[in-house]
C-alpha cells in the first residue's frame, strides 16, 4: 500500500512493482525528460522544504465518486485507501491497525456490525469474516431512504451484462433475464466466489441478497451459478 501509485500499481504485464511510490516517481522524472525539463540521475524520496512553492495540484474525486468507482471495478488498493479515510475521520491512526476498529464503531453505529470481523479494507484478508445475513442486511441499510449518505454503496453496484465486473456476464440462457436488473458486487478468492447487490421483483420491491460460495474448484461453474441464483431474484 501507497499513498501514490499509479494503474494500480501494476506494471504493464500486470505484475505489481515492489515500490508504487518510487515507480511513479520514475515515470513522471522520464515524462519529465521526453518534455525537455532537466531532472536529476536519480529521484527519491525526501521532506519538502517548509517554504517549498507549490508546483502543480491534482485534486481528488468526492469521496461519494470513489466509492462508486471502487465498487463498480472492484479495486481493492482503492476500497484500502477509502478504509484508511475512515480511520482518519474516526480520529484513528490510518492503518492496518486503525482501519478494523473505525469500520468496527461505524458499522456498529449503523447497526450491522453482527456477523461481520473485518482485519482490512481490501478485504483480501485471509482473517476476515462476513456472514451472508450480514452483508444483505448492510444493503438494506444503505438503500434505505433513512441513509442518503450511503446511497453511492448502491449506485456503484455493476450493472449485469452492462458496467464494471458484471459487464461480460448474464449472457448465458439462465441468466440472460437478470441482465438491466440485477445490481450486484462480485468477490473473488482462492477458492471463494460470491455475489451480492439488490434486484427488484415485478411487482416493484426492493430486494437485497448475498450468495457465497466456497470450496470452489471450478470458478466459472459458481459464477453461472452465482447468476442465476440472482436472476431468479430480479424475476421473482
Amino acid at each position: 500500500m501507497a499513498a501514490l501509485m499509479m494503474d494500480e500499481g501494476r506494471a504493464a504485464n500486470g505484475a505489481r512493482f515492489p515500490d508504487p511510490a518510487q515507480a511513479t516517481a520514475d515515470a513522471f522524472a522520464t515524462l519529465l525528460r521526453k518534455n525537455g525539463i532537466k531532472v536529476g540521475k536519480g529521484v527519491g524520496s525526501a521532506k519538502a522544504a517548509p517554504t517549498a512553492q507549490e508546483l502543480a495540484r491534482v485534486e481528488s474525486g468526492p469521496i461519494y465518486a470513489l466509492v462508486e468507482r471502487m465498487l463498480t471495478h472492484s479495486d481493492n488498493d482503492l476500497a484500502e485507501a477509502l478504509a484508511r479515510q475512515s480511520a482518519i475521520k474516526e480520529g484513528l491512526p490510518h492503518t492496518f491497525q486503525g482501519v478494523p476498529t473505525a469500520v468496527g464503531r461505524v458499522l456498529t453505529r449503523l447497526g450491522v456490525s453482527d456477523g461481520v470481523e473485518v482485519h482490512d479494507g481490501s478485504g483480501l484478508s485471509i482473517k476476515n469474516r462476513i456472514a451472508p445475513t450480514a452483508l444483505a442486511h448492510i444493503l438494506a441499510v444503505a438503500a434505505s431512504p433513512a441513509h442518503p449518505e450511503l446511497h453511492s454503496l448502491i449506485s456503484g453496484l455493476p450493472i449485469a451484462h452492462f458496467t464494471g465486473t458484471l459487464h461480460n456476464r448474464y449472457e448465458k440462457s439462465d441468466s440472460k433475464a437478470g441482465a438491466g436488473l440485477v445490481r450486484a458486487k462480485t468477490g473473488t478468492l482462492n477458492g471463494v466466489n460470491t455475489l451480492a447487490g439488490i434486484a427488484y421483483t415485478s411487482e416493484g420491491r426492493l430486494l437485497t441478497f448475498a450468495f457465497m460460495a466456497d470450496q470452489v474448484a471450478n470458478p466459472p461453474e459458481a459464477i453461472t451459478a452465482l447468476d442465476k441464483m440472482a436472476t431468479i431474484v430480479s424475476q421473482s
